[in-house]
């Protein structure tokens, strides 16, 4: 045990858990970086032009249980790649998941 660190008693455990129960949950923000987002696409891929493949598309409401989540689909501008997630997070997962298990880029990663 760290010195001057005790663990929670079972009635501030059971304080804690009511606590929550009546909090208010705020929706996640929808506001993100587009720059950030892109520029995170474009090192990966070393300034490539396949960058442009990629289209990135943030909604809060995608999460699942507080979840970060992702979608991928071909369904937007024809020869793109449609990146759909929950939070800034998820598209670097996305964009990895993409590289190592659609495009076979694990080298890249």
């Amino acid at each position: 045990m760290i010195q001057g660190v005790r663990p929670f008693t079972q009635k501030e455990l059971k304080q804690k858990s009511n606590a929550n129960k009546n909090s208010i949950h705020r929706p996640k923000s929808t506001v993100s970086s587009s720059k950030s987002n892109s520029d995170l696409i474009s090192q990966a891929l070393d300034g490539a032009p396949a960058t442009n493949f990629f289209q990135v598309s943030i909604k809060a409401e995608l999460a699942i249980n507080d979840k970060d989540v992702f979608e991928l689909s071909n369904e937007s501008t024809p020869g793109t790649i449609l990146i759909s997630t929950s939070t800034n997070v998820a598209v670097a997962w996305a964009f990895s998941y993409h590289l190592k298990y659609i495009a076979n880029s694990s080298d890249i990663i």
